[in-house]
């Protein structure tokens, strides 16, 4: 065991880490390095920031990061899904500078992708191929952060009528599809009209390019010969 601080603390601070590591039975330079940090952290809490910033400025960032709900995971710790292009200082800025939380240390790792397949354009195969990988980052919080627990059905009526809520989107949806099943139609009369005209079985008229501009359908301007 070291009987000597390092030189960049004074006597008295010197002093006092090797009365405590004789007592402590711990080895002098952990509690150099810890009585560093710890001085460190003191200054840049006060500063606002703990960490030296960069000067170069995103104003509208391209990436998106997921914040993953993790039950198991201690209330100290968060996990994050990034691009693979991120690394853990980009982390470190995006939650301080967006945010204003501080964090102590981050883990990163990237989750292979399954190999799945997809249809081919030849008749009767499949192309196989793997996704592109997750990363993910679990980074350790200064302030612990608990999720809200996740509503239950009561809840959800009180607060949000989730009833009407599903009535109405049924509603949009057949609305939708009546819609379309209208357009289908008027595009079948417009191609029939087209076909005999084009057999010269029918005459065009302004009067039929309005009729079916009201009734919904695209007009079609045809050479006159």
């Amino acid at each position: 065991m070291a009987t000597s601080a390092p030189k960049f603390f004074p006597k008295v601070v010197k002093d006092k880490l090797v009365r405590s590591a004789k007592s402590k039975n711990t080895p002098l330079w952990l509690l150099a390095e810890n009585t560093k940090r710890k001085a460190q952290w003191k200054r840049w809490t006060e500063e606002g920031t703990y960490f030296p910033v960069g000067q170069k400025k995103i104003h509208l960032p391209s990436f998106t990061i997921t914040f993953n709900r993790t039950p198991n995971l201690p209330a100290k710790w968060a996990n994050f899904t990034v691009p693979l292009s991120f690394n853990k200082l980009d982390i470190r800025d995006y939650l301080w500078h967006l945010y204003g939380v501080r964090i102590l240390s981050v883990r990163s790792y990237v989750v292979p992708s399954a190999i799945t397949s997809k249809p081919s354009p030849l008749p009767g195969k499949r192309r196989t191929y793997r996704p592109l990988n997750k990363k993910r980052m679990t980074v350790e919080l200064a302030r612990p952060f608990v999720w809200p627990d996740v509503p239950n059905k009561k809840e959800l009526d009180e607060h949000f009528d989730k009833q009407r809520y599903d009535t109405m989107m049924r509603t949009r949806m057949k609305e939708a599809m009546e819609e379309d099943v209208g357009s289908r139609k008027a595009r079948e009369e417009l191609r029939l009209k087209a076909e005999r005209l084009v057999q010269g079985k029918e005459s065009w008229s302004s009067v039929d390019a309005s009729s079916l501009s009201k009734s919904g359908g695209n007009t079609m301007e045809l050479p006159l010969r």
